[in-house]
């Protein structure tokens, strides 16, 4: 009886560890509380190996390696967007509040936000901005939002918050090698939207914002690099929009051989082994 009621009773179970939740082998729970990771997004996208290339060439285009920013899931420009739908309500109840012809001075850390380091064109980055700002109109008829904001007033704004930079192969440098160019091809142009003002954006992301930016512009250091050292019908295909594919990467400098350096040649390893066969059979 006492084996059968040992048996039913039910085995204590050991409480779940947050470490193992998260991939983690130690089991101590105040380890646990200090080493649960926060989710750090940008962070990620700084780290490489100093031999690694800030730059990519794929399907005929230059680009670059970073991990996209991801501001859009930032809560200060969640609380932003609800803020703006709120002044829009407000101006709905004004007559003649809308549509907004310019976007307020006190809207611009929003619109500073949401375009921070996109790549799109100033047409798609206006109306990507629009449907941000303007809230879903649920059940009407029409889904413009030319009765909430008026045409022009996003790129007005866009136009005085940030500017567009090329990090890709500057004018300078292919003017270097074709003077007849007068416009960087789209295929060569690796395009970054920045807040002139980097107060607009959260400060929490100051730091990382600015890191990134040293990144690019060491990028922008190796496509004039990487430019320069093509040959004259690789360069000559890239300016044409004809090469799709070409190997980005700057070579590292070659590190000598130590090991090979340090120890005894094959020939002398061979050399060896025969004499010692030879000294057995003697």
């Amino acid at each position: 009886m006492a084996e059968s009621s040992s048996e039913l009773t039910p085995k204590k179970r050991r409480p779940a560890s947050l470490m193992k939740f998260f991939g983690k082998k130690h089991t101590d729970e105040s380890i646990c509380e200090q080493q649960i990771p926060q989710p750090d997004v940008p962070n990620a996208a700084l780290k490489r190996t100093p031999d690694s290339s800030l730059i990519s060439f794929r399907n005929g285009r230059l680009g670059l390696t970073e991990k996209k920013l991801g501001l859009e899931r930032h809560p200060a420009v969640v609380a932003a967007v609800f803020g703006f739908h709120q002044f829009i309500a407000q101006c709905k109840q004004e007559p003649n509040g809308l549509p907004l012809l310019h976007i307020p001075r006190e809207h611009w850390p929003l619109v500073a936000m949401l375009v921070q380091e996109r790549d799109s064109t100033v047409a798609a980055l206006v109306r990507a901005v629009e449907q941000q700002l303007c809230p879903v109109l649920f059940g009407e008829k029409s889904t413009s939002n030319a009765n909430i904001i008026a045409s022009g007033a996003v790129e007005e704004a866009l136009a005085q918050i940030a500017d567009c930079v090329n990090y890709g192969v500057s004018l300078v440098d292919i003017q270097t090698h074709a003077a007849d160019v007068d416009e960087v091809p789209h295929n060569l142009a690796i395009q970054r939207w920045e807040a002139r003002d980097p107060q607009l954006l959260p400060h929490d992301v100051l730091e990382i914002v600015g890191k990134r930016r040293r990144l690019r512009e060491d990028a922008r250091n190796e496509c004039a690099l990487w430019f320069a050292a093509l040959d004259n019908e690789s360069r000559g295909q890239l300016l044409a929009g004809t090469l799709k594919k070409l190997k980005a990467k700057i070579a590292a400098p070659q590190q000598p051989d130590t090991a090979r350096d340090s120890g005894p040649s094959d020939t002398a390893k061979d050399a060896h082994s025969a004499a010692l066969r030879k000294k057995h059979t003697l």
